[in-house]
């Protein structure tokens, strides 16, 4: 793997999701926005994850939009993890980025990832959130990153179409909806994800959203592990939960090209 190698691959895939698109691009320098912005427009993917290898092995990373840099980027974390562990001969990377640090490791055919905890803090749910969504959820929360609403029936997840002028009127980046999985489901709980102000309003697969569940549905369903389904368009599986104090994810990906910028 050389400097300005990029790969392009989907991850959180399955047997029922295409999963998210990621691009990861190994360089010299990942501090000069302007370049990142235009390479970011260039591939024009959910997310390019932009590495940079430190002098102690460990890795510099930052994930960009094609309009925003990301915050925490779980699927271009997976994503990164994939490509590294794989082209490098190593069994785990640890990441350095502006809120923290992040290992991914290989799992068998899959790859782990795990995060730092968060903190979900229960609230009432805001008016243009009920507007937005048009139905109450039975549980609503706030975060550092998204917010998160709860409601009882993964139907409702699943036909889900926002109001998102209504969405629009604060200026919250992102909402989880989710609820437990049917009865006879090989998944434990289903979700999408709803980002009202950039343009792509709906996240395919989301790492940091299970980072956010994770501290939900483990102690709710008396499970240690789950499965999730992201029900959108592409769809996005991944199996979460509790480690040594930290979230983990666990997911596939698979690789569609490779190139070289310059």
């Amino acid at each position: 793997m050389r400097t300005d190698d990029f790969f392009l691959l989907n991850v959180f895939t399955g047997s029922q999701a295409k999963g998210n698109q990621n691009c990861v691009l190994l360089l010299d320098d990942i501090t000069d926005d302007a370049r990142l912005f235009e390479l970011a427009a260039d591939f024009n993917m959910p997310a390019t994850s932009f590495v940079r290898q430190r002098e102690d092995g460990d890795f510099d990373i930052r994930w960009i939009a094609p309009s925003a840099e990301i915050h925490m980027c779980g699927h271009g974390t997976v994503g990164a993890t994939e490509i590294l562990t794989r082209e490098l001969g190593r069994d785990q990377i640890t990441f350095h980025f502006a809120g923290g640090s992040i290992i991914g490791k290989r799992s068998g055919a899959l790859c782990e990832v795990s995060f730092q905890r968060t903190t979900l803090k229960p609230t009432d749910t805001p008016e243009h959130v009920l507007k937005g969504f048009g139905e109450q959820p039975e549980a609503y929360f706030t975060s550092s990153d998204k917010e998160v609403a709860v409601f009882k029936d993964p139907d409702t997840i699943r036909k889900m179409s926002p109001d998102w002028e209504a969405l629009r009127t604060s200026n919250i980046f992102g909402y989880v909806i989710t609820a437990p999985a049917e009865e006879d489901s090989e998944y434990d709980c289903v979700s999408r994800v709803m980002l009202p102000h950039i343009s792509f309003l709906e996240d395919q697969a989301t790492g940091s959203a299970h980072v956010l569940l994770a501290e939900y549905w483990p102690e709710r369903l008396s499970k240690t592990e789950l499965k999730a389904y992201q029900a959108s368009d592409r769809g996005g599986e991944m199996v979460f939960g509790i480690e040594d104090n930290r979230v983990v994810l666990k997911a596939s990906c698979e690789q569609f090209a490779v190139g070289r910028v310059g």
